[in-house]
């Protein structure tokens, strides 16, 4: 049996297998969901002419493993993702591959001489421009909360210490949780450090906005859709490194209540009273400044801004225009830019997260998720009616973080099933 000749699809197998985890591993450590690298790992699969019935993907966040059977032998190789940054470029570059692979009819030579090409791909902006970014997206977050322009300024300059303390912590190769807790503590104390000069009204707020560039937005986002798309292991891995997270923070933050003694929290108001052009020029800033973050193509940035104030505009008018609560007004906001994010994915041939995740990153609720946390460590001290409504606007708040990922997450899933559902007929 071993005498007989391969057939042609299982010429080069090992090759093609790496060829295939390659891609997938590229996608699953810059920040795409696990629906998006199964789909494109298909795809080459299908170009390489392997049978899709002797297929088998097993994707879990930190490895991907796939094995292949002609029926005679079984062939299996997996690898390992070690690390998961937010690089929208490199998502954008291996999907138009996936697609240039099967249009161009490329060569396994030509595509792996590509794939190696993007891993090596520089950020599309320098240090200086990311750390800019940085500090236009949580200066605007603190507006969004309904800081004002002396608290936007200190927002600003506490989040580029953040920003480089994080990045000084990842060069040295530091825990990536250790380095976002030093990270989250330097840009908390930097903005405590700064209200006796910062000259505002609202001077607790840049403590709240500084640190919100660590948000794990990207990995909370994808955990909700991979479980919506039944990728349940990936999801809770996604779900618990995203927990980890804000754990990390918490704890930075926590020191810095500590040692400042806060005393503000419990009492910060929630709703916003600025004009809506105040409102839509900070969600298209804080939109930018998140897509400069996380290395987004510069022909999008236009997009993502009026995506964000789409967000933001539409969440208000439901909430404060017509009464609708702030969880359900913020879910179609999310669910208006996930539409939205289809029609301009389609059009620019990218993948849907690297327009949608940038545009509802301004509905973060800030303020809720910090009044819960300071109640928790005020437990003692708080009368109870201030700890129970504490309290209440944290659940809200989760319920808001729940609602903005379903929100994004539905829409494309529909659309996915009826592009599939398209497929499958045109095939036949």
């Amino acid at each position: 049996m071993n005498d007989i000749p391969q057939p042609a699809p299982y010429a080069d197998i090992h090759r093609k297998l790496r060829l295939i985890l390659h891609t997938g591993q590229l996608l699953m450590e810059n920040g795409a969901d696990t629906n998006r690298a199964v789909r494109d790992m298909k795809e080459l699969s299908d170009f390489f002419s392997l049978p899709a019935a002797a297929l088998s993907l097993h994707v879990v966040y930190t490895t991907i493993l796939v094995t292949v059977s002609d029926n005679t032998h079984a062939y299996t190789s997996f690898i390992k993702c070690r690390k998961h940054d937010a690089n929208m470029d490199i998502i954008t570059a291996v999907s138009r591959l996936s697609r240039q692979a099967v249009e161009n009819h490329l060569s396994l030579d030509a595509y792996e001489a590509a794939l190696d090409r993007i891993e090596r791909l520089p950020r599309r902006y320098p240090q200086i421009c990311s750390a800019l970014g940085t500090a236009v997206a949580c200066a605007a977050l603190s507006v969004l909360f309904g800081g004002d322009m002396g608290a936007a300024l200190c927002t600003a300059f506490a989040a580029v210490i953040g920003f480089g303390v994080r990045g000084r912590l990842n060069h040295w190769e530091v825990n990536p949780y250790a380095g976002i807790a030093a990270a989250a503590f330097a840009a908390t104390f930097t903005a405590w450090l700064l209200i006796p000069f910062s000259l505002s009204g609202t001077p607790y707020l840049p403590m709240i906005a500084s640190s919100l560039c660590f948000v794990p937005g990207i990995p909370l986002i994808n955990a909700v859709d991979d479980l919506v798309n039944s990728h349940i292991v990936a999801g809770i891995t996604r779900a618990v490194h995203t927990v980890l997270i804000i754990g990390a923070m918490t704890f930075g933050i926590v020191l810095t209540i500590r040692l400042g003694h806060v005393a503000d929290f419990a009492t910060l108001s929630i709703i916003p009273d600025a004009s809506y052009f105040i409102y839509a020029l900070a969600a298209a800033s804080a939109a930018t400044g998140f897509s400069i973050l996380f290395n987004v193509p510069p022909r999008l940035l236009l997009i993502i801004a009026g995506g964000g104030i789409l967000a933001v505009c539409l969440r208000n008018l439901l909430n404060l225009g017509l009464g609708l609560p702030l969880p359900s007004s913020a879910t179609v906001g999310a669910a208006a830019v996930s539409l939205y994010t289809l029609a301009a994915s389609r059009h620019f041939r990218v993948p849907t997260h690297v327009i949608s995740i940038p545009c509802v990153i301004p509905l973060i609720p800030g303020i809720p998720l910090y009044r819960l946390l300071f109640a928790l460590i005020n437990v003692r001290s708080l009368p109870l009616p201030t700890f129970l409504s504490a309290v209440q606007d944290g659940i809200e708040a989760v319920l808001i973080l729940i609602g903005i990922s379903l929100g994004v997450a539905i829409p494309n899933l529909v659309a996915r099933h009826r592009l599939d559902r398209r497929q499958r007929l045109e095939g036949k």
